[in-house]
């Protein structure tokens, strides 16, 4: 919004001047101001919180919003479900070392534990959490990325190689094509430069290690020196999302989004430079209503979020959510919802939901 501020400043000078003459004189004076953004101050909702119990994790259901709740130690954690009613349903109170839910591609949802993957099974109206095969997961639930009508869309994602690829499995034929190679060209040279860097003496003992086990020696020398747990290290992010029937990759490294149609054919890919700002934390989220793409920003504890226009590769409406260091931002239906504890506070970790406006 652009207002263009008139200042009218009437001023009456009085100056007796040497023939003694009274002069006055109307000054205006005009001034643009610059663009603002004006938004309500409207404090977020509570969704769920208790004076009992505070919130580890959530994750959004088809019979309302999953709780992951703990009392004082967070290696001991409840599953309750939130209904639509605001009613909470305790699913189990036994659940130990929790990491985190996740929310495959299949729409199915998973509890992963240090010990154990878990599937979190609907079954008419009770809800089950079922123990699944740690192999099965990591090997076929978790690569896949999206799914559409003719295909599967995976990847060979792992947090400690410079590059990876993204694949398609037809549905009908099984065939597997290789759409996408992601790679940090920085971490791939220093990944690939720890080998040559060693002493003669132990290159000679990775080249025999290499021998015996059939492993690449440069990935042996890798965990020989520990590169990939350095300050230097990060592990690669380049997402893919779904929209309908299209799969959306957004290549971090080559600073574009690419598109992929059902039939597999590739729509022009598209240039964003967003993620060169030093405020983004390397997080995209997709609204889980309308597939709507926010870019996640922090800066001086505050988040924003912005959204991601995909034809032209810009940032549009941005929204500053209303706390400080929000934890678990996910979105639904253009509804923030977040984890937020107060700083040096009594009150327990609650479950907030900020409309973006």
């Amino acid at each position: 919004m652009r207002n263009a501020v008139q200042i009218s400043l009437i001023f009456v000078l009085l100056v007796n001047l040497c023939y003694g003459q009274t002069i006055e004189k109307n000054i205006t004076w005009f001034h643009t101001l610059r663009e603002v953004s004006i938004s309500p101050n409207v404090r977020p909702d509570t969704v769920s919180g208790s004076s009992e119990w505070m919130i580890f994790d959530f994750a959004f259901c088809e019979k309302g919003i999953l709780l992951l709740t703990y009392t004082k130690n967070e290696k001991k954690c409840s599953l309750q479900l939130l209904k639509d009613n605001n009613e909470l349903e305790v699913i189990s109170n036994e659940i130990k070392e929790p990491l985190a839910f996740y929310e495959a591609a299949q729409k199915s949802i998973f509890l992963e534990t240090k010990e154990e993957v878990l599937e979190v099974s609907f079954i008419g109206n009770a809800i089950e959490l079922v123990p699944f095969k740690e192999e099965l997961f990591y090997g076929t639930v978790r690569p896949i990325k999206g799914i559409n009508s003719c295909a599967y869309y995976m990847n060979n994602w792992s947090p400690n190689t410079p590059e990876f690829s993204y694949l398609r499995i037809d549905r009908n034929t099984k065939e597997i094509d290789t759409i996408e190679n992601i790679r940090n060209q920085y971490l791939y040279e220093q990944y690939y430069s720890e080998y040559k860097f060693l002493s003669f003496k132990d290159r000679c003992e990775i080249n025999r290690l290499a021998q015996a086990t059939g492993e690449n020696k440069y990935d042996l020398a890798v965990k020989f020196t520990g590169f990939t747990h350095s300050f230097w290290w990060k592990p690669l992010y380049s997402p893919m999302f779904m929209r309908k029937d299209t799969a959306l990759v957004f290549d971090h490294y080559q600073h574009q989004i690419q598109k992929y149609t059902c039939s597999n054919a590739t729509i022009k890919s598209q240039e964003f430079d967003f993620h060169q700002k030093k405020e983004y934390k390397q997080t995209l989220l997709q609204d889980y209503f309308d597939e709507s793409l926010f870019a996640l920003f922090l800066k001086n504890g505050k988040t924003t979020l912005s959204k991601v226009n995909t034809e032209s590769g810009d940032l549009t409406q941005s929204y500053v959510l209303f706390y400080k260091y929000v934890n678990k931002v996910k979105v639904k239906n253009g509804v923030a919802y977040y984890l937020y504890r107060p700083y040096e506070s009594s009150q327990n970790t609650f479950l907030y939901a900020e409309v973006l406006r």
